[in-house]
């Protein structure tokens, strides 16, 4: 049997010289066939006897992700900028109290709109962030962040909206360090990323800041707050993310969303009573659940 560069030909080799081989096929005539044009010859007994340079393998799709290398830059600084909700100790239990007191605004039309209540947690950020290689990189983030606490009635559609309070709850300093995890679903301009760090975080606590504002403009009032109010919070904190990272030649722009969990240690605690009855009661250890989404722009180099 003889394989060319175009076909299989089976049958008797006649001749097998250096410039051609003949070869009578099973059902045609004989045939000369020159070397230059074969690529393997086998014996009548299948073992092959003679081969010529194959062609290269063609090379196989890789549908494998494509992880950059020398399009990664070792150095980036990113602004941080985040915007989300909290939940847990102080925080739960100061919502806890604005609900229970039933404040109720009266309109022109007679009727009664509830009270509402509203966390809202924003702040600013700073991270530096070092690459091993395209995959895994080292970064180190300071967060601060504020809580703010609003009570209102009225959706400013239907009825207006009334503002009772509007007061900041916490403030919070953050340093963490960790790790973050890069795919490359396209090459070096885009990646989806995971991020992981731990580290500590101190601020301090207005206590019951928001019922302090409001509780005089009340009708009936309700008794006044005579406890500790500037309360001193520091613990130990982790944060997960996750989110997309696009890149520029010397820039990125990040969008993630994150949960960033605290144990929180208190200096002091809220005990509020009146005739007997518990208002408000705070721990001095509590676990802290922040939920947020944040915005980064940076910029990145090789040293």
């Amino acid at each position: 049997m003889v394989v060319t560069k175009k076909e299989r030909i089976s049958g008797k080799i006649l001749s097998n010289n250096e410039p051609a081989i003949s070869i009578k096929p099973d059902d045609a005539p004989a045939r000369t066939i020159q070397r230059s044009e074969i690529l393997q010859v086998f014996d009548d007994e299948g073992e092959l006897i003679w081969q010529g340079e194959l062609p290269p393998m063609p090379a196989r799709a890789s549908t494998a992700e494509q992880i950059p290398t020398a399009a990664v830059r070792t150095r980036a600084i990113s602004a941080e900028f985040l915007l989300g909700g909290v939940t847990g100790g102080f925080f739960s239990e100061e919502q806890r109290l604005i609900d229970s007191m039933n404040i109720t605004a009266t309109y022109a039309d007679g009727s009664k709109q509830g009270a509402q209540n509203r966390l809202l947690t924003m702040g600013v950020g700073l991270t530096y962030s070092w690459y091993q290689n395209a995959r895994w990189a080292t970064a180190v983030s300071y967060l601060y962040r504020e809580t703010a606490h609003t009570v209102y009635t009225g959706d400013d559609k239907t009825y207006q909206k009334i503002t009772f309070a509007d007061e900041r709850l916490s403030a919070l300093h953050s340093l963490m360090y960790g790790r973050e995890l890069h795919f490359y679903p396209g090459g070096d301009d885009f990646s989806f990323d995971l991020v992981g760090q731990a580290g500590y975080q101190v601020g301090n606590y207005r206590a019951l800041s928001t019922y302090r504002s409001m509780y005089s403009i009340l009708t009936p009032q309700p008794p006044a707050y005579n406890g500790a109010t500037d309360i001193f919070i520091h613990g130990p904190t982790l944060r997960a993310g996750a989110g997309f990272t696009l890149r520029g030649a010397f820039f990125l722009f990040k969008i993630a969303a994150y949960y960033q969990g605290a144990i929180n240690f208190s200096a002091d605690n809220v005990v509020f009573t009146s005739g007997g009855s518990t208002l408000a009661k705070t721990e001095k250890v509590a676990l802290l659940h922040d939920y947020y989404v944040s915005a980064s722009l940076g910029f990145r180099w090789e040293p």
